[in-house]
């Protein structure tokens, strides 16, 4: 144990901040990878940024390996970040990493698995549904949902990225195009 400014770090060797990524959330990962760094570097720990800039598995592990980290705290956002697939790939490695395991990570990640898994569990959650491309019906989804202002989000996107409050059905369509931008 290190003791630094009244917090008791435990050795935990070479920690690895995962950050960056290839998704739509690059920049805000890159953001909030730096701001861990900082804060963890502060407590004394032994910290590498990596700065993933791929979802080719290969370069990742060779990234991975480069660096020598025994722990990975993952501050990727978005796809190959939060949906199960770089936590995948650590487990493949033996790397101890943060946050959930990889079939948490999927189902999370997935709005509608989400939805569906606490619903089925008997925990309330806002009425939704599904839209696709391909059996877009406004006036039938604006039906079910009945009142506005609803959230248009895509299914598997984090959490900002094409989401729209939509306060009208003129709205509606332009909400659900900026949606499917995204998945």
């Amino acid at each position: 144990m290190t003791q630094t400014s009244n917090v008791v770090v435990p050795r935990l060797g070479t920690i690895g901040v995962l950050m960056g990524g290839v998704s739509s959330e690059r920049d805000v990962s890159l953001r909030s990878g730096l701001a861990v760094v900082d804060a963890l570097k502060k407590t004394g720990c032994t910290i590498v940024p990596v700065e993933i800039k791929s979802n080719e598995r290969e370069q990742i592990i060779g990234d991975l390996r480069s660096a020598e980290i025994q722990l990975a705290f993952i501050a990727l956002h978005g796809k190959f970040g939060e949906d199960g697939a770089i936590q995948s790939l650590l487990e493949d490695l033996g790397i101890p990493y943060t946050g959930s395991g990889i079939k948490a990570s999927a189902c999370a990640f997935n709005k509608v698995t989400t939805q569906r898994t606490l619903r089925a569990s008997g925990l309330p959650v806002p009425d939704f549904c599904v839209v696709d491309a391909a059996s877009l019906d406004v006036d039938a989804i604006v039906d079910e949902l009945k009142d506005f202002p609803l959230v248009v989000k895509p299914s598997c996107e984090g959490s900002s990225f094409g989401v729209t409050v939509v306060q009208t059905k003129a709205d509606f369509p332009l909400a659900l195009n900026e949606a499917f931008r995204y998945g």
